[in-house]
Formats: structure tokens, sequence, C-alpha cells
């Protein structure tokens, strides 16, 4: 047999075995946590630094709940 069709064997067959490799699952991601005291507007930065980098790794939607009141009224 010729190398160029040994070579284009050898690749369909990858080509045909990869297709019957199952896609990777997505990461498991355990939810986002942050529970802080903020001392001035500034420190919101870093809360979103955060969450934009927890959303980035996620790769897809993520739902966002905030909550806040004021220190010593729980």
């Amino acid at each position: 047999m010729e190398r160029a069709v040994l070579d284009n064997l050898v690749r369909r067959i990858r080509e045909e075995l990869d297709e019957l490799i199952p896609p990777p699952q997505e990461e498991k991601i355990e939810p986002l946590t942050i529970r802080r005291t903020l001392q001035n507007p500034d420190e919101v930065d870093s809360l979103s630094d955060e969450l934009r980098r927890y959303i980035r790794r996620a790769n897809r939607p993520v739902d966002v709940e905030i909550k806040a009141e004021p220190e010593g009224e729980r």
C-alpha cells in the first residue's frame, strides 16, 4: 500500500474513533458564596471581580442573588 493511502486510512479511522467518544461533561462547579462586611463603596469592586471570575469559569449562565443589610440588623 502506498504511504499516502495508508496515511489517509489511518486519518479516517482516527476520525471515526473520535466520533465514538462522548463529548466532555460540563465541569461541576460549586456555588459561589461570599460573605463580607464592606466598609465603603469602593470595596464592591473586589466582589464584582470574584463574581466575574466565577462566571468566566462556569462558561454558562449563572443565577445571582444579592442580599445586603446594615451591620447589626440581622
